[in-house]
């Protein structure tokens, strides 16, 4: 019976339990729930295919255990596995080379969007290579309010949203997003609501953080603004992460985004 609990994976989950908030316990590190296996850490996670396998399986683990959900560690694994061999072994070069991940975060610039455009997601891809990317877009969610919006008395909420984002051979490695909420007018940002960031990282020698501040309108723009703090990692280097990503959008949808040097 011990046995049949180990292979289900849940003396894991009762070891969690036990240990209470604050404590740390082991998860299966293959994804399938047995016996828990310590994972590599940080650029050692990233040293063979298998050892990323094993890393990012064990952030699936963990996650099924406390119902967070998984969906793009699940996405990137199922990704990863799909590359050829030699494909996985470049994959990982890539996120391995400090010069390749300084250049993504060193690819400052703007975009934006026109009239004609401004609902629809827009992406200008910078080619580092013929395998690694860098794509900065965005795009303007619309909610009517109800009223129609011929009417010079109606309102309506807004939600822009800006990325900038690294792929290796398709994969999505590293994205960095900012948005904003905002109430419109016909001619006018009528107030902002909200805003905040979103990250997805899979290169595991790359810690971020972000802090975000108020949403603010001027120039009859809602105007929202990240301040992305991290630090790369690797054996014999080290490098300081900081940048400034923005986003400002006006009324009829248009939207203006740049990631910057802090």
């Amino acid at each position: 019976m011990r046995n049949t609990m180990i292979r289900n994976g849940l003396v894991a989950a009762l070891t969690t339990a036990a240990l209470g908030a604050g404590s740390t316990a082991c998860f299966a590190a293959d994804g399938t729930g047995g016996p828990a296996v310590t994972p590599p850490q940080g650029a050692a996670a990233m040293a063979s295919p298998s050892a990323y396998i094993k890393a990012l399986s064990f952030d699936i683990s963990k996650a099924t255990v406390t119902g967070a959900d998984a969906t793009d560690e699940k996405q990137v694994l199922a990704q990863f596995k799909a590359l050829s061999s030699k494909d996985q072994e470049e994959y990982l070069g890539y996120l391995n080379d400090p010069k390749v991940v300084q250049a993504f975060f060193n690819s400052t610039g703007e975009e934006n969007s026109d009239a004609q455009a401004a609902l629809i997601a827009k992406d200008a891809t910078t080619k580092y290579n013929e395998d690694v990317s860098f794509e900065g877009g965005g795009s303007v969610e619309h909610e009517s309010s109800g009223t129609s919006e011929l009417s010079s008395y109606a309102t309506w909420t807004d939600k822009a949203t800006y990325s900038l984002k690294m792929k290796v051979h398709g994969i999505t490695v590293t994205k960095i997003t900012v948005w904003v909420r905002y109430k419109a007018t016909r001619g006018a940002i009528v107030s902002v609501l909200n805003s905040g960031s979103a990250k997805i990282n899979y290169n595991l020698a790359v810690l971020l953080s972000s802090d975000n501040a108020r949403p603010w309108v001027g120039g009859n723009r809602a105007h929202a603004e990240t301040v992305w703090e991290g630090r790369m990692t690797y054996s014999l280097w080290t490098a300081q992460i900081d940048k400034i990503q923005t986003l400002s959008a006006a009324w009829d949808g248009t939207w203006k985004g740049s990631t910057q040097n802090a």
